[in-house]
């Protein structure tokens, strides 16, 4: 237990240039959790857009969230690839690691968006859609 710990807090660990290529079921699973990502970019990219094709501010939010989820699984399916050939250098923990952070910081830029200027843009979508419903003139007497 403590050799486990000691190789976490070693940079070699993270960083060795032959990482082992034979544990396969780390692999399995991240080969499901980026499958999933790329999936739910999909659905992001053409039907979320497709249901929202007059709402500017929904196909905006789509489209950041699949370009992240693209850009995520994308990465991770190429270091699977790289780990699982034994690649020199390519198949290092620390791209994992990269992966990861990647995800993280555009899952904040867009949740940064959808707190700000989404909410702004739904208000303003809404108030010109009610300003733009048909009110019949008083008649005159």
């Amino acid at each position: 237990m403590t050799s486990f710990i000691n190789s976490l807090t070693s940079l070699n660990y993270y960083f060795n240039a032959r990482p082992s290529s034979g544990y396969f079921d780390l692999l399995l699973v991240l080969i499901v959790i980026f499958g999933i990502m790329f999936v739910v970019a999909i659905y992001f990219k053409f039907f979320y857009q497709s249901t929202y094709r007059k709402e500017k501010h929904y196909i905006e939010l789509g489209e950041r969230i699949s370009n992240g989820l693209f850009t995520t699984s994308i990465m991770g399916f190429l270091y699977l690839f790289f780990r699982y050939e034994g690649i020199v250098y390519l198949s290092a923990r620390v791209l994992l690691y990269s992966v990861f952070l990647y995800f993280i910081v555009s899952s904040y830029f867009t949740y940064r968006f959808y707190a700000g200027e989404f909410k702004k843009l739904r208000k303003e979508f809404h108030s010109k859609k009610s300003k733009k419903v048909y009110m019949p003139r008083r008649r005159k007497k």
